[in-house]
């Protein structure tokens, strides 16, 4: 029994282009330092709750909301 693994060109995708997900044009420098900080809550303490993906999510939430005003 031979098996064929070959490769099935696909169609052209225009997220594939999208802008957001280009390499940085050559000479443009790179950050080198960002120091997101003051854009994300403090820690907080579950206790024994055992919630650690309950308190992941609003924290997520929370920073949304301070990136906002």
């Amino acid at each position: 029994m031979q098996r064929k693994y070959g490769f099935i060109k696909q169609d052209e995708d225009t997220k594939d282009t999208d802008i957001r997900y280009a390499a940085p044009r050559p000479g443009k420098p790179l950050i080198t330092k960002s120091d997101l900080t003051d854009q994300v809550p403090d820690c907080w303490d579950q206790g024994q709750t055992s919630s650690c993906t309950g308190h992941g999510t609003m924290a997520n939430v929370y920073s949304g909301y301070m990136r906002e005003g």
